[in-house]
C-alpha cells in the first residue's frame, strides 16, 4: 500500500500546505481518505483521473476534511455520467444524513445516479484485501480515526483528535501513523494535539514511525520537529504535501 499526502495543513495554512486529503493506492486501485478544499487540484497535479477512484473514506464532517466531496462527485459525473453509481463513500455515523441534506440541493445530476453510502459502526470492511476499521476519537460526536492493515503491516490515521486513551489502544504497534499536531503546547485547543500530546500517544502506542500533519500556522515553525523530539525518541517526521508513504505488507 502507498499513501500520498495531498494536504498536510489546515483551513488557515498557506499554499505550501493544502487542507486534509490523502490518496490510498493498493493492488492497482486507488481511494481517497478525506477530501478537504483544494483536493481536486492536488489530484490534478498528480495527473490522477477522479473516475479511477474506487471510493472515499471520510473521518468527520468539518469542512476542512470534506468540502470537496460534492465537487468530486460532480467532476466524476461530468467526466462519466454513470461513474458515481459504482462509487462508495464510507464515513462515521451521520454520513447518510449529512449527504442527503446537501444532495437535496443538487438536482438530477446527482440524485439520479447516487454513490453508495456506508456508515461505520463496529464492523471491519475490506477494500481489495486491506482490512479497515475505525475508532471514535472524540473530536466531534461521531468523528473517527482509521486503521488499515496490509498483511502484517498497520497504518493508522488519526484525523483530528485530542489525547485519547482509546486511540492509543487502537493504534498500538502501528508501523506507520499519520497524526495531527495542530497547535503548540503554549496555546492548546480542545479537540486537537500539541507536540507533547502527540509524543505521549506515539510512545504509549509504541508506534514505529510517525508522520506529523494537520499543522496550523502558529505551530508550523522550523523548530517543530525539535520541539517534538525533545519529548520522544521515536521515529517522527514532519509531513508535507505530496509526501509518499510506503507500507509493504
Amino acid at each position: 500500500m502507498k499513501v500520498t499526502i495531498l494536504g498536510s495543513g489546515t483551513i488557515l495554512s498557506d499554499i505550501k500546505r493544502n487542507p486534509s486529503g490523502y490518496v490510498l493506492e493498493h493492488d492497482n486501485k486507488s481511494a481517497l481518505l478525506d477530501c478537504g478544499p483544494g483536493i481536486l487540484h492536488q489530484l490534478d497535479k498528480l495527473k490522477m483521473n477522479v473516475c479511477d477512484l474506487d471510493c472515499l473514506f471520510i473521518s468527520h464532517f468539518h469542512l476542512d476534511h470534506c468540502s470537496d466531496v460534492f465537487a468530486l462527485l460532480m467532476r466524476r459525473y461530468l467526466s462519466d455520467p454513470v461513474s458515481n453509481e459504482t462509487f462508495k463513500i464510507f464515513g462515521p455515523t451521520g454520513l447518510n444524513e449529512w449527504y442527503m441534506k446537501i444532495a437535496g440541493t443538487q438536482g438530477a445530476w446527482l440524485n439520479d445516479r447516487q454513490p453508495k453510502m456506508i456508515e461505520f459502526s463496529s464492523q471491519v470492511i475490506y477494500w481489495h484485501e486491506l482490512e479497515i476499521s475505525v475508532c471514535r476519537n472524540g473530536h466531534t460526536e461521531n468523528s473517527i480515526s482509521y486503521l488499515l492493515k496490509d498483511g502484517n503491516k498497520k497504518f493508522f490515521y488519526s484525523s483530528d483528535t485530542d489525547f485519547n486513551t482509546d486511540i492509543i489502544a487502537f493504534a498500538a504497534y502501528s508501523d506507520i501513523a499519520v497524526l495531527e499536531c495542530s497547535y503548540p503546547d503554549e496555546n492548546p485547543k480542545p479537540g486537537h494535539l500539541t507536540p507533547s500530546k502527540l509524543a505521549k500517544i506515539v510512545d504509549l502506542a509504541a508506534i514505529k514511525k510517525t508522520i506529523v500533519t494537520h499543522i496550523y500556522p502558529e505551530n508550523d515553525t522550523k523548530d517543530l520537529i525539535q520541539r517534538i523530539k525533545t519529548l520522544s525518541m521515536s521515529d517522527i517526521e514532519i509531513g508535507f504535501d505530496f509526501m509518499q508513504i510506503d507500507l509493504e505488507g
